[in-house]
């Protein structure tokens, strides 16, 4: 453990900690039912081998400690969980790695409709409700 928290890819799997996940636990968000549907989904997906760890586990996990100790200054001891104002960018990378679409809106217009819809109508836990059923 650091002064700063326990970093862990993809804030679940600490690397040398083999066979265990932390799921809703060391992270931090305004939406606290979205966040663990999707890592469930995303866990799911890494368990059922769909999707596989990185190789560099231990790298990857070291560039993210660098871009939050460079971006989340003041964040002190919960800088390693803290994903409030990054939570979309948190969720999006899961939703990358499991092949889910990460544009949520679908305004019924086209494609400019759901363009405009996905910049300027606020993000709802419902807007991930595909991945909780598995549809995505």
């Amino acid at each position: 453990v650091e002064s700063d928290g326990i970093y862990a890819y993809r804030n679940m799997i600490v690397p040398g900690v083999p066979n265990i996940a932390f799921l809703n636990s060391n992270v931090t968000t305004f939406s606290n039912i979205t966040t663990p549907a999707i890592q469930s989904a995303w866990l799911a997906e890494l368990i059922n081998g769909n999707i596989a760890l990185p190789p560099n586990i231990e790298e990857v996990v070291e560039t993210e400690k660098k871009w939050r100790r460079k971006h989340l200054k003041h964040a002190g001891e919960s800088r390693a969980y803290l994903v409030q104002f990054q939570q979309i960018r948190y969720w999006d990378s899961l939703l990358c790695d499991i092949g889910a679409e990460v544009k949520r809106k679908i305004s019924g217009y086209g494609i400019i409709g759901d363009a405009i819809s996905n910049f300027f109508v606020p993000v709802y836990s419902a807007d991930y409700k595909t991945i909780v059923t598995g549809e995505w």
